[in-house]
């Protein structure tokens, strides 16, 4: 494998050498000049390879070329008594001295500028590198929110749903349009609608980070739907409130279940032992009375049937929590935990929704408990990369340094912009949140804009248009403005991205040319100059 730093060593030896070719071949044209051009050194002639090995070769073969011309030139025609010189004067050594100053000028402005195109280069690709770690985060937290086995949704803090997935549709019995066109009172239980209120203003005083609640849903069909609600809030970039996400799990099996078992204990142990769902039945000294197919499959450790053994025995390895659970609720407690993690003898994570209740006998004494538990590993195991797939992509959109748009195709309005972007334009997201690029007189010429916007509507995209924005302040900023068509929650928006280019476009312009001066003024110049 050959090494890099050996192939460099040898492109640079190559372009020295090219330098002293390029030196000698002028060399060769110049003593060829005397018939024209008298005795007189012409060194301007030596600019040539000198520039030409600068731009090509860099900073080494520029001054390998002007130290050659300097050498070569002061040899054949500054050295006295050389046949192509024959008086060195003061003259011919100022342009001798100024060739190699420029020289060594041209050479090191060179490097300059070399390196300043590969770091556009490298600024270049690392713009690319994050616009597809974008569109990759988008598509995983895409995937995971419509293929999730939970119900998700996101809320206006005013109780309006602004995103469903798939699942809740299926669980609430409505399409999507509806229910974007509803609210989460609209179809909650009459009975529930004051308990799911309270939780939410407590949400939004900060009393909790989330919480969990049980409650009900009306289905399209009127007919009353248990849920378990787990809901958190979310905050803008200023720490305000913005929108609620919660995730909402269908228990209407599991409540019906815990209904039933308020009836004869014949009937509790049968349904019991046929129950869909992880549930025992215990006495006051924790031996089982009844225990569920999958919570013996659960919990039973290789066991067959539970009844008549010690809960501690099969289970030895239960936390000391659970232990105090289980007594709370022996002395009437009615307990229940929707995310509980639990490690276990094998050193496996697993998560855990299980409720604890006391039963009572025909006298109305507490006998013993009903637990009833659910392995929710996988719940929340997408729960959990949901969260970290929104983490990700808030990392992204905050850090970028690239000014990132999202806003609503039909009208242009702005829905986000990251701080890079409020660095561009001066406008803080406060003020351009629901205003367009026409409200915040960002385009200065209108003809871009209706470019870009005929680009989203008829190709669904446009990549690097450069035109100029118009910031708060007045200051005009070259840009570079690159977007894409998107559907969020059904409709069209647009995500854009926006590089300030002004210091690119400064350096690309041609510096402006000297202006003729009068004859007046130039016969008063020094004769030196």
């Amino acid at each position: 494998m050959t090494n890099p730093g050996d192939s460099a060593a040898t492109r640079t030896l190559a372009r020295c050498g090219l330098a002293v070719l390029l030196t000698l071949a002028t060399l060769l044209v110049r003593m060829h000049l005397p018939p024209l051009f008298g005795d007189r050194p012409l060194l301007i002639l030596f600019m040539f390879p000198i520039l030409i090995s600068a731009l090509l070769g860099g900073l080494a073969a520029g001054l390998v070329a002007t130290a050659v011309s300097a050498g070569v030139s002061y040899y054949f025609f500054l050295t006295p008594g050389s046949q192509h010189q024959a008086v060195a004067n003061p003259y011919d050594f100022a342009q001798w001295l100024a060739l190699l100053a420029n020289g060594v000028l041209a050479s090191v402005l060179s490097h300059a500028l070399q390196r300043s195109r590969q770091r556009e280069v490298d600024r270049y690709g690392q713009l690319a590198a994050a616009q597809d770690r974008l569109r990759r985060s988008e598509m995983q937290l895409q995937a995971t929110f419509d293929q999730a086995a939970v119900g998700i949704a996101l809320l206006a803090l005013d109780g309006h749903w602004r995103r469903v997935n798939p699942r809740l549709c299926q669980i609430l019995g409505y399409t999507e349009q509806e229910l974007l066109a509803s609210t989460f009172a609209a179809i909650t239980h009459p009975d529930d609608v004051a308990a799911s209120a309270d939780r939410a203003q407590r949400l939004l005083a900060g009393e909790f980070a989330t919480y969990a609640l049980e409650k009900r849903y009306l289905r399209k069909d009127g007919t009353p739907v248990w849920v378990t609600l787990t809901t958190a809030l979310l905050r803008g970039p200023d720490g305000a409130p913005d929108s609620f996400i919660s995730v909402i799990e269908d228990i209407d099996a599991r409540k019906r279940a815990e209904d039933n078992l308020g009836r004869s204990r014949a009937q509790l142990t049968t349904f019991i032992g046929r129950a869909p769902i992880s549930v025992a039945m215990l006495d006051r000294g924790m031996n089982y009375l009844a225990a569920s197919a999958r919570w013996v499959a659960t919990f039973g450790r290789g066991r067959v049937d539970l009844v008549g053994l010690n809960h501690y025995d099969v289970i030895p390895d239960a936390p000391q929590a659970w232990r105090d659970i289980n007594a709370q609720a022996l002395e009437g407690a009615f307990l229940h935990n929707d995310e509980d993690p639990w490690i276990d003898r094998d050193g496996n994570r697993r998560w855990l929704s299980w409720a604890a209740q006391p039963w009572t006998d025909e006298s109305g004494a507490i006998g013993g408990i009903v637990i009833s538990s659910e392995d929710i590993t996988a719940r929340m195991e997408v729960t959990l990369a949901l969260r970290d797939s929104n983490e990700r992509f808030a990392t992204i959109f905050h850090t970028c340094p690239v000014g990132i748009t999202i806003g609503r195709l039909a009208d242009g309005t702005i829905l986000d912009l990251n701080p890079a972007l409020e660095a561009i334009i001066e406008y803080r997201r406060d003020e351009a949140l629901g205003r367009n690029g026409a409200d915040l007189n960002l385009w200065v010429d209108p003809r871009v804009r209706a470019q870009v916007q005929r680009g989203l509507l008829e190709r669904g995209e446009v990549r690097d248009i450069e035109g100029q924005f118009r910031s708060k302040s007045g200051r005009i900023i070259d840009i570079a403005y690159s977007a894409r068509r998107v559907e969020l929650a059904g409709r069209p928006h647009f995500i854009s991205l926006v590089a300030d280019i002004t210091l690119q476009k400064e350096a690309r312009r041609p510096a402006p040319r000297a202006r003729p001066c009068s004859s007046a003024a130039c016969a008063a110049l020094p004769s030196a100059a």
